[in-house]
C-alpha cells in the first residue's frame, strides 16, 4: 500500500500539470456536497452551472443517439435488405401488382372447431 502511494506521489511530482483536473474535480465534488452551507450567491452560480451542464448533456445525448442509431441501421439493416433484394428473397411472401390475390392458402386444422373452441388454453 505504501509503495502505491509513493508511486502516485512520484507520478504527480514528475507531472504536476496532471494534478490540476484532480484538484478541479475535488473542488466541484466538495462544493456539490456542501450545497446547503453555501452562501446564496455561490448557490446561484453552482445552480446556473448545473443547469447549463444538464442542457449541454441533453443536446449531446440527442446528437449521439441519432448518430448511433443511424450507424446501427446502416451497418445492420441495410446490408440485409440489400442482400434480400439481390437474392429476390421475400420473407413476407408479398406478391407484387399484377400477381393476383394477396390471400395465402392454408391447410385445414385437424382438430374439430367445436373442440378447439372449448379448450383454448
Amino acid at each position: 500500500m505504501n509503495e502505491t502511494i509513493q508511486a502516485i506521489r512520484g507520478h504527480f511530482e514528475a507531472h504536476p500539470a496532471r494534478l490540476i483536473p484532480v484538484a478541479i474535480a475535488a473542488t466541484l465534488i466538495t462544493l456539490s456536497l456542501t450545497k446547503r452551507w453555501q452562501p446564496p450567491a455561490l448557490r446561484r452560480v453552482t445552480e446556473t452551472i448545473q443547469h447549463g451542464a444538464e442542457w449541454l448533456v441533453r443536446r449531446l445525448a440527442a446528437v449521439i443517439t441519432a448518430i448511433v442509431l443511424t450507424f446501427g441501421y446502416v451497418v445492420a439493416i441495410s446490408p440485409i435488405a440489400l442482400y434480400w433484394k439481390i437474392a429476390r428473397k421475400d420473407p413476407l411472401r408479398r406478391r407484387f401488382p399484377g400477381a393476383g390475390t394477396l390471400w395465402s392458402t392454408h391447410e385445414g386444422s385437424p382438430i374439430d372447431p367445436a373442440q378447439r373452441a372449448r379448450r383454448q388454453f
